[in-house]
């Protein structure tokens, strides 16, 4: 079993204990990184069935092994990329890129000579985000001038990594900055082009920021967490990144922190995490508390970002909490075995499931990882423990599950569970870090331990659904990048009416007379196709 939640805060409160590795800590749900190709997505209800599940990569030691919060994105020439936060030559972190076929080059290792010593580019990196500019964007959590952090980018073309933006050393006695220090998650880009992100700790009150990423990756303008009192209102500990709303604003959770009356921890510090939201002139609002019911039934301790439906609602994950009572919990000031939940910009929050309802969590428990709105409109997550591999082959290492829920209302289905072909866990175990949907229409993720090599450094999987088909009349969501000024949308030559929603986003509807193969978008910059047939179903 992984260590409790309760444990880590104690630890990061002590700046000795920043290195400590934060195994269950998600980064932002990269779910609109995708690559300048497009993916016809299918609006198309799938069957467990259909489901093929395969691991395309094991780590191995010169990888830079053991992939954490960080996840995958689709690079513009439709690979994959990803980070290692401790593997590497120097074990300080690695970027990496994999073909679809599991071929993994390593393009940067972190405090590598003549860096070691001083980690002037950083260390333990974390999410990656695809710029509109098709280059790769990403924080690491230590290291820098200060040791606090730095920005990051990576050449596409070239894999060249250079260094943004160093965060400020923390001044005593209240380890407060101006920057923000220890940034987590993936930064997003807004519409004008800025990135933005959040960090753990620094701030005016040294409870972590919000920050701003200038036109040349400097750090600009930032706007700080938390509060004196001891609950803050306003949340503490942010641990995944940010989420863009439909309506401007920002919004995220916090781990601890919140006004909830029944998330207790020791030495009487509040544990139950909230939601909040951040307008563009920078007021932070805290939208929901957790357990503020009792037993902590709403959830406690949200550790992943929050992603936005079609219905405009957010949708996220809790690590403890629920209804569920069959997990184990190393600590009497924790509840429940996480949940799924659905929230409105408002504040009004719906528990969409409950895990360990059942003996055994057969569903899973313990996501530590916010959701990935599918191409379906479905959500799809993982859980860092449970399901229905035997418990023995659980004991020492994680194993975990893959779910799907049904929007708006559930219900939840586990699609696949790890370690269920013996303790080697040779399929993976303990997925940390959110889904992508590649597009091709099927999900990629990584697990942190097991997999087919000695070594049990993880694995890269591929979850094969079906989406890639649909029929006439059905909603399509085309995703890619440089989709502004479309002119045309066609499905194998028979043209389609369609909305431009992002750069990122067309939506349209399959035509009548539309026949099975390419999808092809018409843009001031060129024709782009998709990467694969789209399938008209009957």
């Amino acid at each position: 079993m992984q260590p409790g939640l309760l444990e880590e805060f104690t630890m990061k409160n002590t700046p000795k204990h920043r290195a400590i590795s934060r195994m269950r800590l998600s980064a932002a749900n990269a779910a609109l990184a995708f690559a300048a190709v497009l993916l016809p997505a299918v609006i198309a209800a799938q069957s467990p069935e259909a489901q093929t599940f395969a691991v395309i990569h094991s780590f191995v030691t010169a990888d830079g092994p053991k992939p954490e919060q960080g996840g995958l994105i689709q690079g513009v020439n439709g690979d994959l990329w990803g980070t290692t936060q401790y593997g590497g030559v120097s074990s300080s972190g690695s970027v990496f890129k994999m073909t679809l076929d599991g071929k993994l080059t390593t393009m940067y290792n972190f405090c590598s000579p003549p860096e070691e010593g001083n980690c002037v580019l950083g260390l333990a990196p974390g999410a990656l985000v695809l710029g509109t500019n098709g280059d790769i964007y990403g924080v690491s959590e230590y290291g820098g001038l200060s040791g606090s952090g730095i920005l990051f980018k990576t050449i596409s073309s070239s894999g060249e990594t250079v260094g943004l933006g160093d965060f400020q050393v923390l001044e005593p006695p209240n380890e407060t900055n101006g920057t923000g220090a220890n940034p987590v998650g993936a930064l997003v880009e807004a519409a004008d082009g800025k990135f933005w992100g959040v960090a753990q700790y620094g701030g005016q009150l040294g409870q972590g920021t919000k920050f701003e990423v200038g036109p040349r990756g400097s750090l600009g303008s930032a706007v700080s967490f938390g509060c004196i009192e001891p609950n803050c209102n306003n949340g503490f500990l942010v641990a995944g990144g940010l989420g863009l709303g439909a309506d401007g604003n920002f919004y995220g959770t916090t781990e601890s922190g919140g006004t909830g009356a029944f998330g207790g921890g020791p030495g009487g510090v509040q544990y139950g995490g909230a939601v909040f939201s951040i307008t563009p002139s920078g007021t932070v609002t805290t939208i929901y508390s957790f357990c503020s019911l009792s037993d902590c039934t709403d959830g406690q301790a949200p550790t992943g970002a929050l992603v936005q439906g079609a219905d405009g609602n957010f949708y996220g994950t809790t690590f403890y909490g629920g209804a569920g009572t069959a997990c184990f919990n190393p600590h009497p000031g924790v509840l429940g075995c996480g949940t799924v939940f659905e929230i409105t910009p408002g504040g009004t929050l719906t528990t969409l499931h409950s895990f360990c309802m059942q003996s055994g969590c057969l569903d899973g428990q313990n996501p530590s990882t916010g959701l990935t709105l599918g191409s379906d409109g479905n959500l799809y997550g993982t859980t860092s423990n449970g399901g229905s591999a035997p418990s023995a082959h659980c004991s020492d290492n994680p194993c975990g599950t893959i779910f799907e829920v049904s929007t708006p209302s559930g219900p939840l289905t586990t699609l696949y569970s790890f370690c269920v072909k013996g303790e080697q866990c040779t399929t993976g175990g303990g997925p940390v870090a959110p889904l992508m949907q590649d597009t091709n229409g099927d999900f990629y993720g990584t697990t942190t331990t097991g997999g087919n090599s000695s070594s049990g450094n993880g694995t890269v999987f591929r979850l094969s659904t079906g989406l890639a088909s649909g029929a006439v009349g059905a909603a399509v969501k085309i995703l890619g990048t440089g989709l502004t000024g479309a002119t045309s949308v066609t499905f194998n030559g028979t043209a389609a009416t369609f909305t431009v929603v992002l750069g990122s986003e067309i939506t349209t509807t399959v035509p009548a007379g539309a026949t099975s193969g390419a999808v092809q978008v018409t843009t001031p910059n060129g024709t782009l196709s998709s990467n694969g047939s789209f399938v008209v179903t009957p």
